[in-house]
């Protein structure tokens, strides 16, 4: 009797497990950089609006995180247009400050996710706070505003919502 009250029980978990495994990995920029603690110091690569480096990062100078390659995840930022339509665009940088490759110099390329579509994102304002959610993977990539690390195959852009 106690093994038939098992097999259910073990089926249930079972079949919950492909439900939790497609819910997309939280991202902060911070894991993004090797070595990078919450609360700690902003580690090399790093880069806050107003903190600008001396001078471009040469190229290969940054360290990348393979962590999430293959994964699906949900990262916030700011999009930055590489082609508008009339419709939208479909490639954009994912950027973790506000004018970030614009006005600026860009951040490093460990802070800098290159995001493509297939269907047109129409953007309400530049510079608009997004969750981007889709698969994830490392890259060596180089656009006309910035080197990228980094790339993500959008499912979903979202407008970011303070929690």
């Amino acid at each position: 009797m106690r093994a038939q009250c098992r097999v259910p029980a073990l089926l249930l978990v079972l079949a919950a497990a492909p439900a939790a495994a497609n819910e997309p990995l939280e991202l902060r920029w911070e894991a993004l950089i090797p070595g990078a603690e919450a609360g700690a110091a902003a580690p090399r690569g790093m880069v806050e609006h107003g903190e600008l480096p001396a001078g471009p990062e040469p190229a290969g100078s940054y360290e990348v995180v393979h962590d999430f390659d293959g994964k699906t995840v949900r990262l916030p930022g700011y999009l930055v247009p590489l082609d508008l339509g009339l419709a939208g665009g479909t490639e954009f940088l994912l950027v973790p400050y506000f004018g970030a490759c614009i006005h600026v110099p860009p951040p490093p390329p460990n802070q800098i996710v290159y995001v493509t579509t297939e269907d047109a994102y129409a953007m309400e304002a530049l510079f608009e706070p997004v969750f981007v959610t889709g698969r994830f993977d490392t890259v060596t990539l180089a656009t006309d505003l910035a080197e990228v690390a980094y790339s993500l195959s959008a499912d979903s852009i979202d407008a970011y919502t303070y929690e």
